[in-house]
Parts: structure tokens; C-alpha cells; sequence
């Protein structure tokens, strides 16, 4: 369902009532408004599905020239640190399976999605 082009990952799919991505051009219009602060909560649960969540209040998603790099910093923790622990995804390109910016690993074919591969 989400293994798309870059394209599709730009304008968005999906439907609002199941998986909706919303697309980078609306997501870059929200992120930079001068008047809003923005918290990016990751919400993970277990295999024995016991909940926990990572917070960051200082995060930033780069436009079309910088291939949207992902910049981030956590300010909660609690599952420990899974998006710039190992691998470490801040600083990377968005990669799809037609834009991949993994080299020879091919992340986005191999794994499918789009994703700030490492």
C-alpha cells in the first residue's frame, strides 16, 4: 500500500478513513508556518504490546532540493531511541522505489515504501 513513487509521495494517497498519506507538499505547507510549533510524536507498541513513544519538538523536513533530509533531535525517549539511534535516519534523503538514494542496497525495492533509509 505504501510502496509508491516519489510523486505520489509529493502529492499523497490513500484514503482518510484507513492509511493516508498525506503528501510532502501539504506536509512542508503546515511545517512552515512562521506562527506554529510542532511536535512529531512516534508511537510504537511491543511484541507483547506494551506501548511507548518518542517525542521531538525540533524537526524539520527539507524541501524537493534537499530530497526532504529528515533533521531531528528527541526530546522523550522512551523507547529508545529508534529513528536516530541504529540506523541513524537524520540526515538522510526520503527514498522511493524509483528515487533511491541507498546506492548498490536498493532499500526502497528490496524493503518497499518510501522511507529515510540509512
Amino acid at each position: 500500500e505504501f510502496n509508491r513513487t516519489l510523486a505520489e509521495y509529493e502529492t499523497g494517497f490513500g484514503a482518510v478513513y484507513l492509511n493516508r498519506w498525506i503528501g510532502f507538499n501539504h506536509i512542508l505547507a503546515i511545517l512552515n508556518n512562521p506562527h506554529s510549533s510542532f511536535t512529531l510524536k512516534v508511537q510504537l507498541l511491543d511484541i507483547n504490546w506494551v506501548n511507548c513513544e518518542n517525542r521531538y519538538t525540533n524537526f524539520e523536513i527539507g524541501d524537493k532540493t534537499t530530497n526532504y533530509v529528515l533533521s531531528l533531535n528527541a526530546d522523550t525517549a522512551n523507547c529508545g531511541e529508534s529513528i536516530t539511534g541504529t540506523p541513524n535516519l537524520n540526515g538522510r534523503p526520503f527514498s522511493t522505489y524509483d528515487v533511491d538514494f541507498t546506492g548498490v542496497h536498493e532499500c526502497a525495492l528490496n524493503y518497499g515504501g518510501g522511507w529515510w533509509f540509512d
